[in-house]
């Protein structure tokens, strides 16, 4: 557990803000799986897992230093955690988007130029 969800726990529990730690431990154990999903699409970008979404928040953390950090109300705690985490979720694609694209003819063409292009970037190793 980082810094930041253990000052959302201590501050939230017994108080109307609980409702925030519980709706975190479910995005928590959620959002996860289908950061996962990234790399199968983008296996070209770099790491964007749950252990990027920790990374950021640990470097949070860093900038801004832990007694600022222990200031910041529970929504506060709340919204850094969902960012976090939810900020890569637009990378995620459904297995029917992606059946859709790839049987699209305009898209495969695109793909072909790409392929047959050998100083196009994404043909440099």
């Amino acid at each position: 557990m980082n810094k930041i969800e253990k000052l959302l726990l201590d501050k939230s529990l017994n108080t109307e803000q609980s409702i925030l730690q519980g709706q975190w431990e479910f995005d928590k154990k959620n959002i996860p799986n289908a950061l996962r999903a990234i790399a199968v699409v983008f296996p070209h970008y770099s790491i964007h897992d749950e252990s990027h979404s920790v990374s950021i928040l640990n470097n949070i953390v860093k900038m801004l230093d832990e007694e600022v950090v222990s200031k910041l109300s529970c929504t506060d705690l709340w919204l850094l955690l969902e960012a976090a985490y939810c900020h890569d979720l637009g990378m995620v694609v459904t297995a029917e988007r992606l059946d859709c694209v790839l049987r699209n003819g305009e898209f495969m063409r695109h793909y072909m130029k790409i392929a047959a292009d050998e100083n196009h970037p994404l043909n440099r190793s």
